[in-house]
Order: structure tokens, then C-alpha cells, then sequence
């Protein structure tokens, strides 16, 4: 019967001489400082891996597997017990920790494209989630079964991979979707998912229900956009455009005449846009009942090739349009227009190649249709009766006669405060 030995740099045993080489091989031998000594008639020899000790051991000693009776340096042990080194272990229970957090990353992403961008319903995504998961349960089964089956013929036990459980191990990957309150969770936790906030505007008077809007935090969203490295390094990349062409807002005479933004630091410009949609396609009475207000935002630092890409608009409120015609604009933009202010006068602390920077930032643009233009303006929102343009001066019984713009008396600050209007 072989003697077992016992690894010189762990605790870890093995019957034969040539099994222990094979584990320092595969353990140790990438370890820093690794070596090993001959030992064999008192050879002093050290060597830096396995595979020289055994060429030096074949030749110099006539070395052979199965002639060799004791192993030099190696204390033998009485019991026969196959064992992983704990840092062997601790190694590889964080590969599995690792390779468990990247599935459950991916079956969220698969979740959400599912949910958003599919349009599935939610009953429909959970039972593609549930065949996903009896099909993943199904492989790696049958998978561990085959690799077993394999590792046998080598002489290799994975019976002291107590850790590994094949329904545990999937069932952890899937606690992330298993339902939306555990994907809600997930995404917050490990997708940086910024969650609305829940502002009260009122009661209503019929029902004696609140009414409620949801405002996304633009302080938060902009923190998280500017950690990324690619987009806060547009903000100190030299301009390439000419002067003297009109590509952007920016190179306007507003713009270029601005005390907050024609500065050398770089500042967040903010561009506003705001639109309605219906949630529904409801007919008759029930037409606007589900009607929806919008405000979205980007950034007008990065290039205008990457303005119009949907990952750079940012959505910031959503609100019942009804609720606008009942509180109006100042109310519901509140949050927004504080966060504003805060980022206009103490700005954001951001660090870009390991320099610390405080960034400003202002609302640069708004842009809307006639609707919500005329509305945030206080202009009158009636485009049948009356001076019907926020540019001009035009009144709607002139329409059909004027066919020029020099025809028009442009709108002004002096002419729109005066007795015109």
C-alpha cells in the first residue's frame, strides 16, 4: 500500500509521491516565490516548477514512477484523506462567486430587455424566465454527471467540492428576476438604476386621492453620467469647430453673450425638451384621460452625433397632463428648477485623471412643440383667435394676408411688454 504524503506549502495530502508533484504543479507552482528541492540522495538541487524537477529526477537519479518508495522532504501521515487546500478553496469559491454575479447580471439585462424593450407583458416574461431556468437546472445536471463521469477515469474525486450544488447554484442566479420587486432590488443594488421620487402636488376633490408625479433626481443622474470617463472627457476637449460656422446652439450670439457659460471652466449644458403622448388609444370621452406630460434631458457637451442615441436622453419627470391644466408648470418643474439652482451654484465634485474638479452647470436650451412652449412661456395657448405667435406679432385674422417674414413685427422683450400684447 502507498504511503500518503503531505504538500510541503499546505496541508493537503496525496497517496503517491507523483500525485503530490501534480498538485504543487497545479496549486502552487504559479504561487510567488514558488520552489521545489530535489531532495532525492540528499540532491540539494531547487528548482522553479515541476516539470524541471522531473526531467533533472529522470535523468540525474534514473528516476520512474512507479520505483520510488519515499519522497524526500514529505512527512507521511497514517490516514488516507483527499483535501483541497483553503486557499485553494477560497480561490475557488470566488471564481464561482464571480461567475454566479456575472449570470445573475446577464438574466437581469435579459429581464429588462424582455420588459422594455421587447414590450413584454409580465406574466409572459415570468414563464420565459421559469423555461430558462428548468432548462439551465436540466444542463448543468446532466453537464456535472458527464464531467464526473470524465474526472473518474483520472482518478480524480470532486466529491470534496461540497460547495458546488447544482440547484442552489441556479436557483441563487435566478433570485435576481424571480419577481419585480427582487429585479427592482437587483438593478439598484448592481445596475446603478436611479428610482423616481414621488412628489405630492395635492388632494383631489372628488376622489380625496393625492395627486402624484414621478421626478427622477437630475443631481444623481448627472453624478452618474459624469462617471464615466468617455463623456466627462468631452468636457475638456478642445473645440474643433470654426468660429465663424453655426453647427450648434452654442455657437448663437445668446449663447456666446451668457456670464455663466462663456467662461474658461467647463460647465453642464443642460438641454431641456418636454412633450405629451397618450399611455393608451382611447376613443370618444375617454381620449385624454391617460394623456402623459414628459420632460427628458441631455447633455449638450457631448458631440451632436450623439445627442439623437436614446442611452444619452435622460427621462426626468412624468406627469398626468390634466394635472398641468390643474397646478400648472411652476408647481410640478419645483424639483427640477431647485435641483437646478443647487447645480448652477455649487455645481458637482468630479475626479478626471486624478484631479479633483468642481463642474457647474445651467439650463441652456428648452425645446417643445407650440403647445407646451406657449405654456411654460405664458403665452396664450389658444391658436385660433388672436396674436397666435410666440415669435411675432401676428394676429391670426392676418394670416392669409402676410407672406413675409419682413411683413411681421418680431417679438421682443420692449414690444411684448408694451401695450401690443
Amino acid at each position: 500500500m502507498d504511503v500518503p504524503y503531505q504538500c510541503p506549502q499546505c496541508s493537503t495530502r496525496k497517496p503517491t509521491y507523483e500525485k503530490l508533484l501534480k498538485h504543487q504543479q497545479i496549486y502552487h507552482e504559479s504561487e510567488c516565490g514558488f520552489f521545489i528541492v530535489c531532495g532525492l540522495e540528499d540532491c540539494p538541487r531547487k528548482f522553479l516548477s515541476v516539470k524541471s524537477l522531473k526531467n533533472h529526477m529522470r535523468k540525474k537519479h534514473k528516476y520512474q514512477k512507479q520505483g520510488l518508495e519515499s519522497a524526500p522532504d514529505c512527512d507521511p501521515v497514517i490516514q488516507e484523506t483527499v483535501e483541497f487546500p483553503q486557499s485553494s478553496e477560497r480561490a475557488l469559491s470566488e471564481l464561482i462567486e464571480n461567475f454566479t454575479e456575472t449570470v445573475r447580471k446577464q438574466l437581469a439585462l435579459f429581464s429588462l430587455n424582455l420588459q422594455e424593450k421587447s414590450i413584454v407583458n409580465r406574466k409572459v416574461q415570468t414563464f420565459v424566465l421559469s423555461e430558462v431556468e428548468s432548462l439551465f437546472k436540466y444542463f448543468i445536471k446532466n453537464y456535472r454527471e458527464i464531467f464526473t463521469k470524465c474526472l473518474q477515469t483520472l482518478n480524480f474525486d470532486i466529491s470534496s467540492f461540497h460547495y458546488i450544488d447544482d440547484s442552489s447554484l441556479v436557483e441563487h442566479c435566478f433570485s435576481a428576476v424571480s419577481n419585480t420587486y427582487q429585479l427592482d432590488r437587483y438593478c439598484v443594488e448592481k445596475l446603478n438604476l436611479i428610482e423616481p421620487v414621488e412628489c405630492i402636488l395635492g388632494i383631489d376633490p372628488f376622489t380625496g386621492k393625492q395627486d402624484t408625479f414621478q421626478y427622477i433626481p437630475l443631481l444623481k443622474v448627472l453624478e452618474l453620467i459624469c462617471n464615466d470617463r468617455n463623456i466627462l472627457g468631452q468636457f475638456f476637449r478642445p473645440d474643433p469647430r470654426a468660429p465663424e460656422t453655426l453647427t450648434d446652439f452654442s455657437d448663437g450670439k445668446i449663447y456666446k453673450e451668457s456670464d455663466f457659460f462663456n467662461r474658461d471652466n467647463p460647465h453642464l449644458r443642460i438641454q431641456l425638451y418636454s412633450d405629451e403622448f397618450e399611455a393608451a388609444n382611447p376613443l370618444g370621452s375617454k381620449k385624454l384621460l391617460h394623456k402623459v406630460s414628459a420632460f427628458y434631458f441631455t447633455l449638450g457637451n457631448i458631440p451632436p452625433k450623439d445627442r439623437s442615441v436614446l442611452r444619452h436622453i435622460h427621462l426626468l419627470i412624468l406627469v398626468k397632463h390634466r394635472l398641468v391644466k390643474t397646478y400648472g408648470f411652476e408647481k410640478i418643474l419645483e424639483p427640477l428648477i431647485c435641483d437646478l439652482q443647487v447645480l448652477q451654484e455649487r455645481g458637482l465634485r468630479l475626479k478626471f485623471e486624478d484631479r479633483q474638479y468642481c463642474i457647474k452647470g445651467g439650463l441652456a436650451t428648452i425645446s417643445a412643440d407650440n403647445l407646451t412652449s406657449h405654456t411654460l412661456a405664458g403665452f396664450s395657448c389658444s391658436f385660433s383667435n388672436g396674436r397666435i405667435c410666440r415669435f411675432c406679432m401676428c394676429h391670426y385674422e392676418d394670416l392669409s394676408k402676410i407672406i413675409s417674414e419682413g411683413d411681421c413685427v418680431l417679438r421682443t422683450k420692449t414690444v411684448h411688454a408694451s401695450a401690443m400684447c
